[in-house]
């Protein structure tokens, strides 16, 4: 998108998942000890070199990773800090983890401020995911042989899939605002076309831009988060999660008033206002949400079907699993 809007695209990060295509620029850092340092470093003096430039910048920091072991004195600042309720379940390397990452994407916040680029540029701070630290939510996945506590990629506990979201434009967005509505990383793309004034001629996207809501704005219509892992896809709106686990999925929580498969068969339901930490699984209890919940699931899968077609034009699509409701 960047291409299409005229901007020079840098990347400085970790890419051992191929997240570097499309980019004109890529640095590596694989394998380069404690690299958040580093990564801060080049990004600062890339900025000091690039300052009159029109560019896309996407810096990718590693922590808070496993293992949860920050450099020497973070522990002891989280310690100092106390931990808030909120925040009860995470031990304190993960949480020193955070705080280390969070002063390195500081340091590049900072530099932004002194060339005097943060007056015209987005800012977008945000997570690929997060991490299951709530021991109540505790497992064991067969498909992986790991736990699903202090791992990620095993559940979609909120703790995992509801990752920070933080957008700054100086002049345009007021700091004060905050956003319950749940969104999607996906709709991203057309929320910074919208935020940056551009309305050039690119391909068909399939998120829905937010631009209204970071400035304040109310929406009259809904908005249904999808979300999907390996074995393993669901639907999110704001007091209701569907999740939806394919059969080949073995996967075992502790928590019996958690999804178990003899009892539960292939649905998850939680009913977020009533049980924000997710830690029962009313789709037994609550049919007719049940109902609403899948029906809205197949008609995002249809749509996304549809999204797919339109978007290889005409080439093979690789299968999509087909749940035992879908015709």
């Amino acid at each position: 998108m960047s291409g299409h809007l005229g901007y020079n695209s840098f990347l400085y990060g970790n890419q051992y998942l191929a997240m570097d295509m499309g980019f004109d620029f890529v640095s590596e850092f694989m394998g380069v000890p404690q690299n958040t340092v580093t990564i801060a470093k080049a990004v600062n003096e890339w900025l000091e070199a690039h300052k009159d430039e029109k560019f896309f910048l996407l810096v990718w920091f590693e922590p808070p990773h496993f293992p949860y072991v920050a450099p020497k004195g973070y522990k002891q600042r989280v310690y100092k800090a106390g931990v808030k309720k909120d925040f009860r379940f995470f031990d304190h390397g993960y949480l020193s983890k955070l705080m280390y990452g969070d002063e390195y994407f500081g340091h590049v916040a900072r530099k932004l401020e002194e060339l005097g680029l943060s007056k015209n540029t987005l800012q977008i701070v945000t997570a690929d995911h997060g991490e299951c630290m709530d021991y109540r939510h505790d497992g064991y996945s067969k498909n992986v042989n790991t736990r699903v506590a202090r791992h990620h990629g095993k559940s979609f506990f909120d703790e995992e899939i509801h990752v920070p979201l933080m957008l700054r434009l100086d002049g345009v967005l007021d700091h004060k605002t905050r956003v319950k509505t749940p969104v999607s990383l996906v709709s991203l793309a057309p929320t910074i076309q919208d935020m940056l004034g551009f309305t050039p001629q690119l391909p068909k996207q399939f998120g829905r831009s937010f631009a209204g809501l970071a400035k304040g704005e109310s929406e009259a219509a809904p908005r249904t988060v999808y979300f999907e892992g390996r074995w393993s896809y669901g639907i999110r709106n704001a007091r209701w999660k569907y999740i939806f686990h394919d059969r080949s999925e073995k996967l075992q929580f502790k928590r019996k008033s958690l999804w178990q498969r003899k009892r539960d068969g292939y649905h998850e339901l939680f009913d977020l206002t009533a049980d924000p930490d997710e830690l029962t699984n009313v789709s037994l209890s609550r049919p007719e949400a049940l109902e609403q919940m899948k029906q809205r699931y197949s008609e995002i899968r249809a749509q996304l079907r549809r999204f797919r077609r339109e978007q290889l034009n005409g080439a093979p699509l690789p299968p999509i699993v087909k749940l035992p409701w879908e015709k």
